[in-house]
């Protein structure tokens, strides 16, 4: 279900089940994507931490998936990062590489 928030300048979207919302997500995020592709040439995205987002890059690795967005114009940007190096267990950076985004082009 979306609804529009009381500002009128986005919307909530609220799903039934995790799965539902990492689907949402992952169709956003390659919609988000294709159209900055076309309309720029370039998307850019801050990417944050944790257990949902995991699943969502997770998604978006997979095999049928990936294909849709053109990797090569994407701009990866994490929005908080620990002050950690890149291979530390608490490092967000570590966590999407493991979650798949390594195996992207």
């Amino acid at each position: 279900m979306r609804v529009l928030h009381p500002n009128d300048r986005w919307e909530v979207a609220v799903m039934p089940g995790r799965t539902e919302a990492i689907l949402f997500a992952a169709a956003h995020f390659i919609e988000a994507a294709q159209r900055a592709i076309d309309e720029r040439g370039l998307f850019s995205v801050a990417l944050s931490g944790g257990s949902t987002p995991k699943a969502l890059f997770q998604k978006l690795c997979e095999p049928k998936v990936a294909p849709l967005i053109d990797w090569s114009r994407v701009l990866l940007f994490w929005s908080d990062e620990r002050a950690v190096p890149p291979d530390h267990p608490d490092s967000n950076y570590r966590m999407a590489m493991e979650a798949g985004l390594s195996s992207l082009p």
